[in-house]
């Protein structure tokens, strides 16, 4: 098994005769494989009954402290376990997950932490 990287994917391709395979043959596995991986994906994101968040969002970060920071377009969001957004930090250039009780983000280049109720602090 060999891992490639797609740009935007991560692909996995069985290296059984690839040396064999032609450009439009290894294009084929590559999309099946990353198929394969969002499958997989979206099965880990859904409970039997529902999906719990919403796929909207163009990247993110894992839950903690009950908050995960999620980018829509080109503004950071902190939103809660139920997809509400708690947080929104338009101007940020990027966040960091919360870790006792703050975050660190970085605005205008500099870097700043933010509690729960969006008060930013001075580092």
């Amino acid at each position: 098994m060999i891992t490639i990287w797609v740009p935007k994917r991560l692909v996995e391709i069985d290296l059984y005769n690839v040396a064999a395979c032609s450009p439009q043959q290894l294009a084929q596995l590559s999309e099946h494989s990353y198929a394969q991986r969002v499958n997989y994906a979206a099965e880990k994101i859904r409970t039997p009954r529902r999906i719990v968040i919403p796929a909207l969002y163009d990247c993110g970060f894992d839950f903690t402290e009950g908050l995960a920071a999620v980018l829509l377009g080109d503004v950071w969001h902190y939103i809660d376990t139920t997809g509400r957004t708690v947080i929104s930090c338009p101007g940020c250039e990027a966040v960091k997950p919360f870790r006792g009780g703050r975050a660190q983000i970085v605005r205008d280049g500099r870097r700043r932490q933010i509690d729960r109720t969006g008060t930013e602090f001075d580092i």
